[in-house]
Formats: C-alpha cells, structure tokens, sequence
C-alpha cells in the first residue's frame, strides 16, 4: 500500500501506471496471463477556493481492478498459483458478504460488517 501527494493529474498518472506496472500476474492452463491480484486506486481530490482558502472541498473516487474467481479443478493450479487462487476466491467471498449486509439495510446492533475477514474490504469501509 502506497500513498503519495500530488499536485498534477499527470503526476497521479505516473503513480497509477506504476502501480499497474507492479501488479502480480501468473498463467494456469485457462489463462496465460490471470491476474494474481487485486488493484485498488483511490483519488483525494481536494480543493481550495482563491478568494476564500479556508473554505475546501473533498472528493474521492475509488477504482478496483479485481482478480478474477477461480475453480481450482479447471484451472489445474498446483503450488503457489493455487495457494493465489484460494486467497483471490476468499477476498472476493467476503467482499460479497459486505455487499450483501450494505444491501439489507439493517441498523443498530443486528448490523454487522464483516470489513475486517480481508485487507481489501477493510480498505474500502469507507
């Protein structure tokens, strides 16, 4: 996980591209190139006006480039690709969990989000 300041969206350009460029990517017998992990990018925007810098407004967008869910037995994955595969099939599992209980709607103490089963719903909790 990287954070960086930037002061130009070519700047941030450069930030993601690298952070494309790092992404794990592995090959099994349905897909030479199968990504091997997810990409999360998040974008503060945040803004000031001229005449009145006290005043700020905030913006954030976040953009997710899941791996894709994988059946162990297709794949015929052995070792560390399916030691990949068990961990990109149960981020995505629990990431499911969370948007089901967001879907019910439920409050108060009955509410439970399970954010913390993975690091990639805890990184999107808010």
């Amino acid at each position: 996980l990287f954070s960086f300041e930037c002061s130009t969206a070519s700047e941030a350009l450069e930030h993601f591209k690298t952070g494309v460029s790092n992404k794990v990517v592995g090959s099994h017998k349905l897909n030479l190139t199968s990504s091997r992990s997810h990409c999360v990018l998040m974008l503060m925007v945040e803004r000031s006006r001229a005449d009145s810098p006290e005043e700020q407004s905030v913006a954030r967008l976040t953009l997710v480039d899941l791996a894709g869910s994988e059946r162990a037995d297709d794949t015929q994955a052995q070792g560390r690709t399916l030691r990949e595969a068990v961990s990109i099939n149960r981020s995505l599992f629990v990431l499911r969990k969370v948007v089901v209980a967001l879907a019910k709607g439920e409050s108060g103490a009955r509410r439970h989000l399970p954010y913390r089963e993975s690091k990639l719903t805890a990184l999107l909790k808010d």
